[in-house]
């Protein structure tokens, strides 16, 4: 089973959202944004769900993401940060992931001779 955990002030944050959104049916997303040698970045945004779409639900908070995500990295926790002068959700996941398509950025991928 794939689980999801929200810290306090990111369960704040996402009620305060989601009273707005939810008159809309928008909810919170999971959406991979980069997979990097550091590990890979996600974002949070409001949508409507789709058949593809995974629902986490954390008390009374559903959050959506696509299953393959899912699936890949097991689950997901929350957490609240401070990006210069605005908050936004920071997304970890259960499992990481330091695969990247790059060969020139990281020695991760050795030259084959």
């Amino acid at each position: 089973m794939h689980d999801i955990e929200i810290s306090p002030d990111a369960y704040q944050y996402l009620t305060r959202k989601s009273d707005f959104y939810g008159s809309r049916r928008r909810l919170p997303r999971i959406v991979l944004t980069e997979l990097s040698c550091s590990g890979a970045k996600f974002s949070v945004f409001f949508d409507l769900a789709n058949d593809k779409d995974i629902r986490l639900r954390f008390d009374d908070i559903e959050v959506l993401a696509d299953t393959k995500i899912v699936d890949r990295f097991g689950g997901f926790t929350l957490e609240l940060e401070s990006f210069f002068f605005a908050s936004r959700i920071l997304v970890k996941p259960q499992r990481e992931s330091n695969e990247c398509g790059c060969k020139m950025k990281c020695n991760t991928h050795k030259e084959e001779t």
